[in-house]
């Protein structure tokens, strides 16, 4: 009977689909796919056994994958709402097609006439580009927005510190010749043949621990910013080895997407008996405080553990980060990670003391707000997160006060707008002082390292479940 009414729900659901069609969008239906074609992208929505339902959508210029969930169909307004996001992404994607080029000087003045020139020449040309200008300072603002970046030659000493901020992003210092004489032709031939080059992939994490000898069924999942998006990943380990993973993009967070998964995962694999669960924001005894992603104290973990009979183990993205960082490196047992998300004037920090995680009052151990109000910086953080050097020099003045206080034998750092490690180096040891200089590493990928953290402590959790030192007082008094 149960069955019979999931059928309907699946049935019910398909039906709904056929009647949201919109102009300039294409539809083809078949027994377990769905596909809805723009100019730009297509959208495949996946009918898979037990309820389980995925939606993707894909460049058809580059076949990457742009927007990614799945769930299990349940609820039917639920998964209206799911579709709408989507359908709102694929649209929005087709409108951003167009090829965005950024083009910057030291005023903004001499690459604004430029970029006029080369907009009424792509007209000509019946090109699908647009060009604008912005002043230097503002390009580390502006330019995730864009396909490519093209620096003036004037300040082509800068390209370097641009593409360290942005590395998927092509940036082009603009050849003296074309620039002097304002070569529409060849600057639009230059950009044509640049984008044709495979852009550079990101770095992985140089350590990275797959394996954990254990003979627990875990569900890892970790939330963590990442320029314009967030980024959700997910593992089920079942005997320390990975059985499935997967990565879902998204504009922002919501408890609802969490839920999605788990739904999915534990329909799939019915025998996992515990999640881990890695997300930013202040985490007290299972509760989750992160107000600018309007979650305010939601009980998460007991949530979790009520709907799926299974421990939740909830944990801050930077502690975890740090924990991950303490477990693969034996040689520091004192340490500090700083997170610098792209554009934001408050990062955080996950802090090792003697190998433990320092969590302090309230978990509130990291959480920099109220030491970034109080720093004496040069301009407002808020304007100052908008630059590399501005960046940088939040780090730098965050970092030195680290040491003061806790003198680390080491810190390691992630920001994609400063990711110049000896060049920070320098503005720490200028504040702190050669002596008290702690060894300092960048992280290009943290989150192996965080899925190493959220990992380790979901076995140790899972360990005091099984010789019944847990309860579900765990989320009360931790």
């Amino acid at each position: 009977m149960e069955e019979e009414i999931q059928e309907e729900l699946v049935q019910q659901f398909c039906a709904w689909i056929r009647t949201q069609q919109r102009n300039g969008c294409t539809y083809e239906y078949q027994s377990s796919l769905i596909t809805i074609c723009t100019a730009c992208a297509r959208a495949e929505i996946r009918f898979y056994e037990k309820n389980i339902i995925e939606f993707r959508i894909l460049s058809l210029k580059s076949e990457e994958n742009i927007f990614y969930l799945h769930f299990q169909l349940k609820e039917i307004h639920h998964a209206h709402e799911l579709f709408h996001e989507m359908m709102t992404a694929l649209l929005a994607y087709n409108e951003e097609r167009m090829v965005k080029v950024l083009l910057c000087c030291t005023s903004a003045l001499t690459t604004s006439y430029f970029a006029e020139q080369l907009n009424r020449a792509a007209k000509v040309l019946a090109l699908n580009y647009i060009f604008e200008a912005v002043s230097y300072d503002r390009v580390y603002e502006k330019g995730l927005y864009y396909d490519m970046i093209l620096v003036a030659p004037q300040i082509g000493f800068q390209e370097k510190k641009i593409h360290n901020a942005m590395k998927e992003i092509p940036i082009l210092t603009i050849p003296a010749a074309i620039f002097g004489k304002y070569d529409t032709g060849a600057m639009i031939a230059l950009i044509q043949k640049t984008l044709r080059q495979k852009r550079p992939q990101p770095t992985k994490a140089e350590a990275v621990a797959k394996v954990f000898e254990n003979s627990a069924k875990i569900l890892c999942i970790c939330v963590f910013n990442s320029s314009k998006k967030v980024r959700t990943i997910y593992r089920y380990y079942r005997n320390g080895k990975i059985v499935t993973e997967g990565e879902i993009k998204k504009k922002n967070v919501q408890v609802s997407d969490v839920m999605d998964i788990i739904d999915t995962m534990v329909a799939v694999h019915p025998e996992i008996e515990a999640i881990g669960l890695t997300m930013p924001g202040i985490e007290v005894s299972g509760r989750l405080h992160l107000p600018e992603q309007g979650i305010k104290d939601e009980d998460i973990a007991l949530e979790i553990y009520h709907k799926y009979n299974r421990i939740c183990i909830l944990s801050n993205d930077c502690n975890q980060v740090a924990y991950g960082i303490c477990s693969l490196d034996e040689h520091y047992k004192n340490l500090i990670f700083n997170f610098q998300p792209y554009g934001y004037s408050v990062g955080g920090a996950g802090i090792v003391a003697n190998g433990e995680l320092v969590r302090g009052k309230g978990n509130g151990a990291g959480e920099l707000k109220t030491l970034i109000n109080a720093l004496s910086l040069s301009r407002p953080a808020g304007e100052l997160a908008k630059t590399a050097d501005g960046t940088y020099e939040i780090l730098a003045k965050t970092i030195a006060c680290e040491i003061s206080l806790l003198s680390p034998e080491a810190v390691y750092v992630h920001s994609a707008m400063a990711p110049d490690i000896e060049h920070l180096k320098e503005l720490v040891s200028s504040l702190a002082g050669e002596r008290a200089m702690p060894d300092m590493f960048y992280i290009n990928d943290m989150r192996e390292y965080m899925m190493v953290g959220t990992m380790l402590k979901s076995i140790e959790w899972y360990d005091k479940y099984t010789k019944d030192e847990w309860d579900e007082t765990y989320y009360w008094h931790k």
